[in-house]
């Protein structure tokens, strides 16, 4: 009986032992990393879909990207595990802005060009300025490929150039067809003025007869 008192007892400060002792305290989890390649890849993003206009042709994704780069950019260095959630939604939407807009942006591009050339062609800009014709031309090729072959910014760049350049062989062509048209107005009247005289020179030599 002594020895069954004696357990109870000692089972029973254990338990007291055991209630009284403190759960120690958890550590507090690391704060998360900040998120800056997130955040500097999101910015580049952002700036080549401003530079070439994308972002009216994708819109909604557009929107999206807009908004969960501002979000993210709020939540920077406060709540970055939030920033970095919000910033990887923005670059996925941005991306796909860039692979839908840049085609579409080349296309109208290159439609643009097509209605210049076409004016130049019509004035017969290939034999008015042949040599300018030309490399204009190879320029305008150059762009087509880069296009053909996905490389939206080299094309998009050679786009613009060629525009520029056919838009001033376009400008020489008719320069040099004015000058042309004037100097074929000058001989006519320069004929006529000789006309002119030579009749005004017969009526006075039949006058003096």
């Amino acid at each position: 009986m002594k020895k069954i008192m004696s357990m109870f007892i000692t089972i029973v400060l254990f338990l007291i032992m055991i209630s009284c002792a403190t759960t120690p305290e958890k550590e507090p989890e690391p704060a998360a990393a900040l998120p800056e390649s997130e955040y500097d890849q999101a910015k580049g993003l952002k700036k080549k879909v401003e530079k070439y206009g994308l972002g009216e042709y994708v819109p909604d994704e557009y929107r999206t990207a807009e908004k969960k780069y501002s979000d993210g950019e709020a939540a920077y260095n406060k709540d970055n595990a939030s920033s970095k959630e919000y910033l990887d939604e923005a670059i996925n939407n941005y991306r796909i802005v860039i692979e839908k807009g840049f085609p579409i942006v080349a296309g109208k591009k290159r439609e643009e060009i097509e209605t210049i050339k076409k004016q130049a062609d019509d004035i017969k800009a290939s034999v008015a300025v042949k040599d300018d014709y030309e490399k204009t031309q190879e320029v305008y090729d150059s762009a087509l490929e880069e296009k053909r072959a996905g490389n939206y910014e080299t094309a998009l760049e050679l786009l613009e150039k060629a525009r520029g350049l056919f838009e001033e062989v376009y400008k020489k062509t008719e320069q040099k067809k004015e000058r042309a048209e004037k100097s074929m107005e000058d001989s006519r009247k320069g004929i006529e003025s000789a006309e002119e005289r030579a009749e005004e020179a017969q009526k006075t030599m039949d006058q003096g007869q």
